[in-house]
């Protein structure tokens, strides 16, 4: 996942769609194969690094954007709605397709 510097931004699963997707941030829990929604964060709060922080590869300015490693937990192929909060702005909401096509 990458942000854009500036607000905090929280990333959340949809309420609906929380018993079968969970966003995968936390690099404590290792990367398994047979993990359950249950597992992962249904919500997770990411801040950006100030333009000017040198990256670790090469020590240039890392620049407005900040990139989180990580994943998601889906139990099945489906839809799952996404929510993105900043704050003085309005929700936004997006579905992902992962495994299938989502409809509509």
């Amino acid at each position: 996942m990458i942000i854009r510097a500036g607000s905090p931004v929280v990333v959340r699963v949809a309420e609906r769609d929380r018993r079968y997707a969970a966003l995968d941030f936390d690099p404590t829990r290792g990367g398994t194969r047979d993990r359950s929604a249950e597992d992962g964060q249904s919500s997770m709060r990411l801040h950006a690094c100030p333009p000017e922080t040198k990256r670790f590869t090469d020590g240039k300015p890392l620049g407005e954007w900040t990139g989180y490693p990580g994943g998601l937990i889906v139990e099945r192929p489906r839809c799952v709605t996404f929510e993105f909060l900043e704050e003085g702005q309005p929700t936004v909401r997006r579905r992902l397709g992962i495994g299938r096509r989502c409809r509509g």
